[in-house]
């Protein structure tokens, strides 16, 4: 039997956490302009006109897209279960050195192996 620790607990679970980036507008500028070529390509008159426009408009939502997935930050959130059965959950940038089911203590909030 162990002994009970306020501030001990067991690691729960470890999951990465992928946050998408805010796009700065490079990346829907650029796919504006690669959009509106490439719909000036089609048709001819209005038609092409339309093409334009809207191959503009695609263009830039999908670059504003890709520009967010590229600048993505991955963080991950652990959560720990203490010995008194509450749950806290922490946040860090760096990958864990922690396992699941890993025994812990938690000092001036942060995570410690015990």
């Amino acid at each position: 039997a162990r002994k009970w620790c306020g501030n001990c607990g067991n690691i729960e679970s470890i999951r990465e956490v992928t946050t998408r980036a805010r796009g700065s507008g490079v990346g829907a500028a650029g796919g504006a302009v690669l959009g509106g070529l490439l719909g000036n390509q089609i048709g001819g008159g209005t038609g092409r006109t339309l093409a334009t426009a809207a191959g503009a408009i695609g263009g830039a939502v999908v670059g504003n897209q890709v520009e967010g997935n590229v600048r993505a930050t991955k963080s991950y959130e652990i959560r720990v279960r203490l010995d008194d059965g509450t749950v806290r959950t922490f946040h860090q940038q760096a990958a864990p050195r922690w396992r699941n089911g890993e025994r812990v203590k938690i000092v001036k909030g942060s995570i410690r192996a015990v």
